[in-house]
């Protein structure tokens, strides 16, 4: 049972622990991610090639249905930007020919192939280097617990600490795997997209950047409201795993002073309130996708409304509207990954700095250096010897030794 001089404490504990700026406790991180810098940069590498690769697709898909229809130039339209780029990847291409659309179509399957390898090996790298990082995470978090003294565990309750170190860190391991792998995944997909889609038709770009400003301001918005709801839930979390691990620890001293009803009774207002701000989260969270995802659906209606009356008067081709709303296509998933990553930031960025209160915590006396053990190589020659040495408890008295050279 906790006395309310330690929960004053474990409120006073998690306001420190609570950032001001997500980034700002993310800092943290960057130690860590030095370590593995080469590992992150190769991963990263294969991302960017998976991303050139995936944008290539909407190119042939567009040039094949070109093909069928007869047009003697893909994914022409009338500023004439598209026709060199394709002509440059595809010198090959002719209306209406079979071997073209055979050669087409093999390219089709060779990028899916070698854009599903690109992805296997981006994600083993990249979430790899995740978990490695996990493992330093918590053999550092251990040895600062083992290094501070006994007043830091009379402040601070046990579940609480427990809860830091198990399910802070896991939203952290969130963000260095799937947060950057996505983040970049994100940028990437949608720089190459928005070129090639301006190279195949400027105006039908400007109506796609429309909700753009939109989904920014979303994405700012909810993103400060979804940081706030998940410190409130980690906290209410630490709370919940040191009323479970004290009333264990404590259960003789709850049944001799017949407190049960009152612990559970206490046990259970926690997990409500808990219960209750996980609700909050995910009313937040079920208003802001379908806001984005409808977003992205009003695009799509745009872009056939817009696109068809430009393939209707001429301005460009049906291969060139349909490799445009495929680039559209490839734009989904990073808007809505954009949400997703936001989430993982933000969950992070609270867990961090619930990581930081242990990691830069300092104990008041600091004998690191005197415990560590060096080896230089440094023989030491000599003998020690001790006479009449007699201990306070009882032993033999008066003893004599000695320790040779060499022993």
């Amino acid at each position: 049972m906790s006395s309310p001089a330690q929960a004053v404490a474990t409120k006073a504990a998690a306001r420190k622990a609570s950032p001001r700026s997500a980034m700002k406790d993310l800092r943290g991180l960057i130690p860590y991610l030095s370590r593995y810098k080469g590992g992150i940069t190769l991963g990263l590498l294969i991302l960017t090639a998976m991303g050139v690769v995936g944008n290539v697709l909407p190119l042939v898909i567009g040039a094949i249905i070109d093909s069928l229809s007869g047009h003697p130039v893909p994914l022409q339209q009338t500023s004439g930007l598209a026709g060199p780029l394709v002509h440059l990847l595809m010198p090959f291409y002719q209306p209406s020919d079979r071997h073209t659309l055979l050669v087409l179509c093999v390219m089709l399957v060779g990028i899916v192939t070698l854009k599903g390898v690109l992805s296997f090996l981006t994600r083993s790298i990249i979430i790899g280097v995740s978990r490695d990082i996990e493992f330093d995470m918590r053999n550092d978090l251990l040895a600062r617990l083992l290094a501070l003294e006994p007043e830091f565990y009379v402040r601070n309750r046990t579940g609480e600490l427990m809860s830091r170190c198990t399910n802070d860190l896991n939203a952290v391991r969130m963000v260095l795997g799937p947060g950057i792998m996505y983040s970049a995944t994100t940028v990437v997909t949608m720089a190459l997209a928005i070129v090639l889609m301006v190279k195949l038709s400027p105006i039908l770009t400007l109506w796609v950047m429309l909700p753009v400003p939109v989904v920014a301001w979303a994405v700012r918005h909810f993103g400060k409201v979804i940081h706030s709801l998940y410190e409130s839930i980690q906290a209410s979390l630490a709370s919940l795993s040191a009323k479970a691990q004290e009333n264990l620890t404590g259960v003789r001293v709850i049944r001799a002073y017949r407190q049960e009803e009152a612990e559970m009774q206490s046990f259970g207002e926690l997990n409500r309130e808990y219960v209750g701000r996980n609700i909050k989260l995910i009313r937040t969270w079920s208003l802001f996708m379908p806001a984005l995802t409808g977003l992205i659906g009003i695009t799509f209606l745009i872009i056939l409304w817009q696109g068809g009356r430009l393939v209707i008067q001429g301005q460009i081709s049906l291969g060139a509207l349909i490799a445009f709303n495929s680039y559209l296509g490839l734009l989904v998933w990073p808007m809505i990954a954009l949400g997703w990553v936001t989430n993982i930031f933000q969950r992070g960025a609270a867990s961090m700095g619930r990581l930081n209160y242990i990691l830069q915590a300092e104990p008041k006396i600091d004998d690191r250096e005197a415990r560590d053990v060096r080896d230089d190589g440094i023989e030491i020659d000599g003998e020690i010897e001790f006479r009449n040495l007699t201990f306070a408890f009882p032993t033999p008295r008066n003893g004599n030794g000695a320790k040779r050279d060499g022993q």
